[in-house]
């Protein structure tokens, strides 16, 4: 930082902030370029980051913004020390004259399961934000894992988006532009920054945890069937889901603190690794407990976020003390071994005082992977082709051994990728454990690679830390140039059946190879099918360029829909809407006669009209009712007096919809009849 109170850019890659902040806050109803979420907020801009930044340049600049700003957008990354966790407490606690800033860190662009320990983005104290496409879905560069808080759209599909680009000739992404097309999650962090800027200006009183909170509790749970949400709404790849602005907006805040009554370990109820529970200790004796249980030997870290005052313990199944950690006058945090058991957690005021809102969080640093034991080769577990490894290297000179079988010679690469925190070295090793191929790249830390041609036969590989320590996550893929498991399906009469939310992991080879599929639709539908990798490494210029086609029960008939570089460029999407019940056939190939491709998937999503309403409740507002709903339809909502042969519906509301629950009361009803009073309705709800 220069210290002299200009942030305007000054060398001539400085546009990441340019772009960053039109998304966020672009101006409304100007008749110029684009407008940001939120149009009407303040940007205070700060140039924190050049050609050498220091985490001291780091911990100046939040100092700086959490003294003005609302709300703190980080796209770039950060090392988490000590010092700069410290900054961002502070924002938390001290910032917005004691409510508390709200800081959005952008995850990361590398398509990788993250952990905890190499970016202040993944870190317990700010809001961890992803990236989905204007398919919602994960787009192949959005990290994801533990620490995710809910994704916003960041491109990759087959729409980007637009922001401000710097002004002046020759400067900017675009030199002869003001503005640019940007994708990324350094994208949707802005916008989740600018939710946030919403909810603030529409709620001044709010706390930044109310607001963080309120956030994650009005995302919309997309892609669910793919991969589902757990009791408390989340999962690994959306984290809560997708921000909803006009939800958070426009939805009451949920009871805080839902945890008690937990004053004492038999009351505790559980925790889960990357959860924030937001608590408070209500009076002076108020003691909170939680509870969790580890399978394996591990390293874990808890976290108090956005108070002091407090002093956390950790005790074993028997509620012997483990570790504590007295956070007055700082911030609780404490982190220590664990060996496989249930915990117990308390959090009470070091000080005997009301800390009214705080939130409690567990982190699983470091843990023994499900594949353990795995240090030799004849523990080495299946590594199936085209399918996504998650492992560990735990503890510290923990090898691992993976073993595939080829029925015929093929090419192949192995890949590893991951967690930017080891120095990992991948050998490949053939049944008589006589070395093959050895790989690893001081420049690339956890990606290492080996391409080369085998022989049918058994082979193993192995993976260590060059060093000898650990790594926190790491993932480990096979792909072969090989026909898949389906074949052989080069025809209608041998195609493979695909339903809703399901991926099947798929190749083209070789290269003249066809993958037909079948599905049927009861009623009518809108459908989104697509084709993808689950490795983020993959060239799709030369291995995954593929051709999508969608027919109808005769397939001599012209295609009903065609896509070839519909998503992320190279690989193929879309979406059609009002499809008529009956037999689908869906036909991928490789976009030219010499184009095959080791690792795709193909992924079906059915959306179907609401089938019932339910959760009918009258309340002193009127008549409350819900339905299982989808964003890709508008609801009309009618209702009548009574049932006959010739009634006359009339039209109440159209409503745009949303993923999972879709609630509507009617207001003209009045409140609860009085005693002996009653109304009748009848609802229905048409879908267009």
């Amino acid at each position: 930082m220069d210290g002299d109170n200009d942030p305007s850019p000054s060398l001539p890659d400085d546009n990441h902030g340019t772009a960053m902040a039109g998304l966020a806050a672009g101006v409304f109803d100007n008749g110029l370029g684009v407008a940001g979420l939120a149009g009407r907020c303040t940007i205070l801009p700060i140039r924190a980051a050049g050609e050498i930044s220091w985490d001291s340049d780091w911990v100046s600049a939040i100092a700086y913004a959490s003294a003005t700003a609302d709300v703190l957008s980080i796209s770039y990354y950060i090392e988490p020390t000590r010092a700069v966790l410290d900054s961002i407490n502070e924002a938390l606690v001290q910032g917005r004259n004691g409510l508390g800033c709200i800081v959005c860190c952008a995850l990361g662009n590398d398509g990788v399961l993250r952990s905890y320990s190499t970016d202040a983005a993944a870190a317990a104290e700010v809001l961890t934000i992803s990236g989905t496409s204007n398919f919602e879905r994960r787009p192949w560069f959005s990290d994801y894992g533990p620490p995710l808080s809910f994704v916003c759209p960041g491109g990759g599909g087959s729409v980007d988006l637009i922001s401000t680009d710097r002004s002046g000739a020759g400067l900017g992404y675009a030199t002869n532009s003001d503005y640019f097309s940007v994708y990324g999650t350094s994208a949707s962090c802005p916008l989740a920054a600018a939710g946030a800027a919403l909810l603030v200006s529409q709620n001044p009183a709010w706390t930044g945890l109310e607001v963080r909170r309120q956030l994650e509790d009005t995302c919309d749970r997309i892609d669910s069937a793919a991969f589902p949400y757990n009791e408390r709404g989340w999962n690994n790849t959306y984290g809560f889901g997708r921000m909803n602005a006009c939800a958070a907006l426009s939805e009451p805040q949920q009871p805080w603190d839902p945890y008690e009554p937990d004053n004492d370990a038999t009351l505790a109820g559980p925790i889960a690794d990357g959860e924030l529970q937001y608590r408070s200790l209500a009076s002076t004796s108020d003691v909170d407990w939680a509870s969790f249980t580890m399978a394996a030997g591990s390293v874990i870290e808890l976290k108090i976020v956005g108070a002091t005052n407090t002093f956390l313990r950790l005790y074993d199944a028997a509620t012997n003390e483990v570790a504590q950690d007295q956070g007055y006058p700082s911030y609780s945090r404490l982190s220590t071994n664990v060996n496989p058991g249930t915990y117990y957690v308390s959090v009470e005021s070091a000080t005997c005082t009301i800390v009214p809102q705080y939130g409690l969080h567990l982190a699983v640093l470091q843990q023994v992977d499900s594949f353990e034991p795995d240090d030799a080769t004849n523990s080495a577990k299946t590594l199936f082709p085209r399918s996504m490894q998650y492992r560990t290297l735990y503890p510290a000179g923990d090898e691992d051994w993976a073993t595939f079988e080829l029925t015929v010679t093929a090419d192949l690469s192995i890949t590893t990728m991951g967690e930017w925190d080891g120095w990992l070295e991948l050998s490949l090793w053939d049944s008589n454990t006589n070395l093959l191929a050895e790989y690893w790249d001081p420049n690339t830390a956890v990606v290492a690679n080996i391409y080369t041609s085998l022989n049918a036969g058994v082979y193993y590989v192995r993976v260590r830390d060059r060093e000898g320590l650990d790594l926190t996550a790491y993932q480990l893929v096979l792909e072969p140039w090989t026909a898949d498991e389906y074949e052989p399906d080069n025809d209608t009469n041998n195609a493979v059946v695909i339903s809703h939310g399901v991926r099947l992991d798929r190749s083209i080879f070789p290269a003249s190879d066809i993958d037909w599929h079948t599905f049927i639709l009861s009623n009518r539908a809108n459908v989104l099918i697509m084709t993808d990798t689950i490795n983020p490494l993959l060239d799709p210029e030369t291995d995954g360029d593929t051709v999508l086609e969608l027919f109808g029960d005769d397939v001599t008939q012209p295609p009903i829909a065609y896509s070839d570089d519909d998503n992320n460029d190279y690989f193929s999407a879309f979406y059609q809407a009002d499809l008529d019940p009956g037999r689908y056939y869906v036909k991928v190939v490789g976009f030219a006669t010499n184009s095959a491709c080791p690792d795709y998937y193909l992924a079906l999503d059915i959306f179907e009209a609401p089938s019932t309403i339910a959760n009918f409740s009258w309340s002193t507002s009127g008549i409350s009712f819900a339905w299982d709903g989808d964003a890709s339809y508008t609801y009309r909502i009618q209702y009548v007096g009574a049932l006959g042969g010739t009634q006359a519906w009339q039209n109440v509301t159209n409503l745009e919809g949303r993923m999972g629950l879709n609630t509507w009361t009617d207001e003209d009803v009045g409140p609860v009849p009085p005693a002996g009073g009653s109304t009748q309705r009848f609802y229905r709800i048409l879908v267009e």
